[in-house]
């Protein structure tokens, strides 16, 4: 039974991978809680399996044994047509090179998880009105990804990952691909939008500056998720 502030449970999670003739661990046995509005940082070195971590707990991978609950609802059961309704419904992504659509303006972008959900309606899109003044992307609303500089880009990438109020938002290098002054201005909205909405935010970062921000910093070292450090 999850506890009731618990949004993640991974339970004796394990995952290998094939090569050649030999198996590779990426995951062993791995156990970890995760709490509602918990921000947590996962570190380590390249190829040391953090984004298959993070694609694991967001169900587009699946584990060879063990459990990954989300709330009530262990998703390494569901069908993967159910996984997929149930990561667009609960779940948000930020991403290191943005994945914004090209051929949508900036309003389209960020309609689109709602849109998807069926709930493109007064009150959501009033929300994000509110959020992109609160981004002062207001005025560029019918641009095109390619019209914005990376900095607001990525802010455009977080509005689209919390604005269908998803309990969990995964991101993946969310800094990785910006300038460190756009990387910190990000920084700081991405953890200021979790907080006002207590999402739970989970991160794979090579950043310490994006470290500073997470209650919990883990580190991958050999298929185990080590306790780094405290947040600041």
């Amino acid at each position: 039974m999850i506890k009731k502030n618990v949004v993640l449970r991974m339970q004796n999670v394990s995952k290998s991978y094939s090569q050649g003739n030999q198996s590779r661990v990426v995951l062993d046995n791995t156990c970890l809680d995760i709490h509602k509005g918990e921000i947590i940082a996962i570190i380590g070195r390249s190829g040391s399996g953090k984004s298959t971590l993070l694609n694991m707990m967001s169900g587009i991978d699946m584990p060879d044994s063990g459990a990954i609950s989300i709330t009530h609802q262990i998703i390494n059961q569901l069908t993967e047509y159910n996984r997929t309704c149930y990561r667009r419904k609960n779940m948000g992504f930020v991403f290191q090179f943005f994945n914004l659509i090209p051929t949508l303006t900036i309003r389209e972008n960020i309609y689109l998880p709602l849109e998807l959900n069926n709930c493109l309606d007064a009150e959501n899109i009033a929300f994000v009105d509110t959020l992109l003044d609160k981004i002062a992307l207001s005025d560029r609303i019918n641009n095109y990804p390619d019209e914005l500089s990376g900095g607001e880009q990525q802010r455009v990438a977080i509005l689209r990952a919390i604005v269908h109020k998803p309990s969990l938002v995964f991101a993946d290098e969310p800094t990785g691909n910006l300038d460190a002054e756009s990387g910190r201005s990000v920084l700081k909205l991405l953890e200021a939008m979790v907080q006002e909405n207590q999402t739970t935010l989970v991160m794979v970062t090579h950043s310490t500056d994006v470290t500073k921000i997470a209650n919990r910093v883990f580190c991958m070292q050999q298929g185990k998720l080590v306790r780094f450090q405290s947040g600041d």
